[in-house]
């Protein structure tokens, strides 16, 4: 769907931040939740690190 301009009761809610530094601390954040600790029901509870890692022959991958 295209959202015209001007239009924030079609965007719903959009967070926005001038602080560049602040949004890629935020991000960082999330991502390192996403990936590392948050379990996913269709990877059977465990996270998606924990899948790469049982994925892989040497199964040692470091984190990043």
């Amino acid at each position: 769907m295209y959202v015209r301009p001007r239009m924030p009761r079609l965007n719903g809610k959009v967070e926005r931040t001038d602080d560049i530094h602040l949004f890629n601390e935020k991000l960082r954040e999330w991502e390192d939740y996403y990936n590392y600790h948050r379990p996913h029901g269709g990877l059977g509870g465990q996270t998606p690190y924990e899948r790469l890692l049982a994925k892989t022959s040497a199964g040692a991958l470091p984190k990043p």
